[in-house]
């Protein structure tokens, strides 16, 4: 009887241990499949993390570069406004002026209208040149147009603006229904 007593507890001990050690090796698997998935999660999220930061510095960037952009485009955009209405009221004068003289039968200008004349001159001198360099392509070649046309441009002065005018109003950023400009001349 002893000796299977001692068979017993010589099962009973390999048992439990052989048990105890597969809890250990299943826990020590667990806990190591654990710990090296906690770090590759780590890993990632580190590198996510890092792009995340380097995506919003670009976006800022990039914020910063529309912003500037959007500045100097307003600042061109007041710049040519000032340009074109100095053109328009230059072109206005001249009209109202030839009308005048027409009325007249004037040749020349007359004694009291040296302003007139100076205005004429620095259309020329003053306002011209910066047209060239703020107009839009489409402003500068209609008034070269107009300015080199064989057709008298007060004669047909309305024929000559529109155009003008409209590609000042395009250039500006406005939208202007077909005809309407004609309709300050009608």
């Amino acid at each position: 009887m002893e000796s299977s007593i001692f068979w017993m507890a010589l099962l009973t001990s390999i048992g439990g241990t052989a048990a105890l050690l597969g809890l250990a090796v299943w826990l020590g698997k667990s806990w190591v499949g654990k710990r090296i998935e906690a770090d590759v999660q780590h890993t990632y999220n580190a590198k996510l993390e890092k792009e995340k930061a380097e995506l919003q510095k670009q976006i800022e960037q990039f914020k910063q570069e529309l912003t500037n952009s959007s500045d100097v485009v307003q600042k061109q955009r007041g710049k040519k406004a000032e340009v074109y209405e100095k053109l328009v009221s230059s072109l206005f004068i001249m009209h109202r002026t030839y009308l005048a003289q027409k009325d007249d039968d004037a040749a020349d200008f007359e004694e009291g209208d040296a302003e007139k004349k100076q205005h004429f001159l620095s259309f020329y001198d003053e306002i011209l040149p910066q047209v060239v360099t703020w107009g839009s392509e489409k402003v500068i070649e209609n008034l070269t147009k107009t300015l080199n046309s064989d057709t008298d441009f007060f004669e047909k002065y309305e024929a000559s603006i529109i155009p003008i005018l409209s590609a000042i109003r395009e250039d500006l950023g406005y939208k202007d229904k077909e005809g309407s400009l004609f309709n300050l001349f009608g």
